[in-house]
């Protein structure tokens, strides 16, 4: 009776300490945030952070929206109108004006050159693009009759670039940070190890395995901790994606998410024409795949012992083999992939697969899904044993 006393006691601290670390995560996650935008963020980010207004932001907010006749006849007549201003020297450079966004001319000027490399890069994107189809075609027209796969590679680069524009000026500080942000699902990782780790290895320590199995229940066990499990991945990225977003957005905004992901100049050669809110949805969907292919990681681990302390240090452990060996092989083997959507979508990557060139972003998650399987199965095996299999064949 003493001893069900304490391991009942023991599971309510274990559950204490997991509260604590996830709202702990959530603070550090938080922080961490605010360290990005700080450091890695947009010009004027130390200000924004702050809880200032950078001074292009304001000359940014008259100018932004649709990229139409319109917003290049304002931009050209303020620039005309800060020109004629120097010309006749009549400003001050120590004292700010309210005539100017930032109280100054020169200032003004500054950032709407700075602007105008913003609009040029949106209105000149659809003659990017032509030029990339151009180039395809003429790979096409060279290679034909003599390289099949690189003809099949050039018209999907054709069908991919083609027809692409940008109907909108603005900017997208947030959803990149949010793109590049892998802090998150650092911190999942941590609490999946603490959560899961011990998984068959605490009914082992108890003796509950021999139980379940002698009752004939190791299946529905089984797959009731694999669906803990999927809920626990689903849950906790969804959770941690709300946070991430809110916490980029907060600084710059959630405008313009329907435009395409190409309207961001860091993935100008995205080989996806998806909006920026389907990109979210999408990373959202390949951080979920590898976190469970981690979390089949985990339980698998914790069927090779009973010792809940070695469970938890052999997972961290595999963590720290899997980061070293994923430097070893090529990006579109490797699941971590999946965590960087620059990686998947940043540029057109592709693979020859029985002379088919086949996107790198489809390959990395076929991967993983395998590998989930096939941890899976050996999971299964592990836990449920054969002598199941062998009852339930039986009866069937």
């Amino acid at each position: 009776m003493l001893k069900l006393f304490t391991y009942e006691f023991k599971k309510q601290i274990f559950r204490v300490s997991l509260l604590i670390i996830a709202v702990l995560c959530l603070v550090v996650n938080c922080y961490k945030q605010y360290e990005t935008v700080r450091y890695y963020g947009a010009d004027g980010y130390i200000k924004a952070v702050m809880g200032e207004t950078p001074d292009s932001e304001k000359l940014y907010q008259d100018f932004k929206g649709d990229l139409d006749q319109e917003l290049f006849d304002r931009i050209n007549a303020y620039t005309e109108e800060l020109n004629a201003v120097i010309a006749e020297g009549k400003f001050s450079m120590d004292k700010p004006s309210d005539e100017f966004f930032t109280g100054y001319v020169y200032g003004d000027l500054n950032y709407l050159n700075m602007l105008k490399d913003e609009v040029r890069y949106a209105y000149m994107y659809p003659n990017t693009m032509a030029e990339i189809s151009e180039k395809a075609r003429e790979c096409i027209r060279f290679y034909e009759g003599s390289n099949d796969y690189l003809v099949k590679e050039n018209e999907l680069i054709l069908s991919i670039y083609q027809g692409r524009s940008i109907s909108a000026f603005g900017r997208y500080e947030a959803f990149t940070l949010f793109f590049d942000y892998e802090f998150s699902t650092f911190a999942i990782l941590i609490l999946m190890a603490f959560v899961f780790a011990s998984s068959f290895a605490a009914e082992k320590a108890t003796g509950n395995d021999r139980i379940i199995r002698s009752c004939g229940r190791a299946g529905s066990v089984f797959r009731a901790k694999h669906m803990v499990m999927y809920l626990f991945v689903i849950c906790a990225v969804i959770i941690f994606a709300l946070v991430d977003l809110l916490g980029f957005g907060r600084y710059y905004g959630f405008e313009f998410m329907e435009q395409p992901l190409y309207a961001i100049q860091s993935y100008q050669y995205a080989p996806v024409d998806i909006s920026i809110v389907g990109t979210i949805i999408i990373s959202l969907v390949f951080r979920i795949l590898f976190l469970i292919f981690i979390g089949e990681v985990l339980l698998l681990i914790s069927t090779f012992t009973k010792n809940i302390g070695l469970a938890l240090t052999v997972s961290f452990a595999a963590a720290g083999a899997m980061i070293f060996i994923n430097s070893l092989i090529p990006e579109y083997l490797s699941p971590f992939s999946l965590l960087s959507v620059k990686t998947l979508l940043g540029s057109f990557r592709c693979v020859n697969i029985f002379g088919l060139p086949v996107p790198s972003y489809l390959i990395v998650p076929a991967v993983t899904l395998v590998l989930t399987i096939i941890l899976h199965i050996i999971c299964y095996f592990r836990a449920v044993g054969r002598t199941e299999l062998r009852k339930r064949r039986i009866s069937e």
